[in-house]
């Protein structure tokens, strides 16, 4: 299981545990890649399924019941939670792809979504992102080589042009799900989280604490999304 999935699957599952009303409740993953989310809820007690198009990143998942099948092509109901972690952006129609987690829900359950806006990045979120990837790099932390968008982030100067890119031209965007949403549940709550670690964990170099590392980033990104909440272009939904 990859370590730059690591932290944000923790993070989600805190969140998703907090939600249901049992440990032991019935949750799906759509698009569960190597099952890192899955594995950590499963350890908490829950009876879990995920669902995977790729069978290459399927046989990373190593003891979980793991569906191949293209969402929403998927029949079995009764879930307590259904969970998207940064897929549902690639979801087209998207009100076909809720509108169906909705009809597999059991009475009472809910819909996780945790995804990002990307397009609303602003001069804060770039300045801030290039100050942090500066201070990494100063410090022999991190290489940028191994992200593209943290290595454009890094010549940037901090400016808006690597956010500029076509990243998300044909992505649905973080106000195309808020809105989806909303159009089959009466209660949607939406929270900013920080996001931008993400794409640093990927460049932590050997021969360091990666863990201790990445949470410290996490910890320095949450800090300034408190003074800035314009930073933090992640996205977290609970509908119901």
């Amino acid at each position: 299981m990859s370590f730059a999935n690591q932290l944000p699957a923790e993070i989600a599952a805190t969140l998703i545990l907090k939600n249901l009303k049992t440990k032991k409740d019935k949750v799906l993953d759509v698009g569960c890649g190597d099952g890192v989310l899955l594995d950590i809820l499963a350890g908490a007690g829950c009876v879990c399924t995920g669902l995977e198009k790729s069978e290459d990143a399927a046989t990373k998942a190593k003891g979980l019941d793991i569906r191949i099948a293209t969402w929403p092509d998927f029949d079995e109901t009764g879930f307590d939670a259904i969970i998207f972690v940064r897929t549902l952006h690639h979801m087209k129609p998207l009100g076909v792809a809720i509108k169906r987690a909705k009809d597999l829900l059991a009475p009472g359950g809910f819909i996780f979504v945790d995804d990002f806006a990307f397009a609303e990045a602003n001069a804060a979120t770039s300045a801030w992102m290039y100050e942090l990837v500066q201070l990494l790099v100063s410090q022999n932390l991190i290489d940028p080589s191994l992200d593209e968008f943290v290595a454009e982030v890094s010549d940037s100067k901090g400016d808006l042009a690597p956010w500029k890119k076509d990243y998300v031209k044909d992505l649905n965007s973080a106000d195309d799900m808020a809105a989806a949403l909303k159009d089959s549940f009466y209660s949607v709550e939406m929270e900013r989280v920080p996001y931008l670690y993400r794409y640093v964990t990927r460049t932590l170099v050997e021969g360091q604490d990666k863990e201790k590392l990445a949470r410290k980033i996490f910890e320095m990104e949450t800090g300034a999304g408190e003074k800035y909440p314009g930073i933090l272009i992640g996205r977290q939904f609970l509908a119901q």
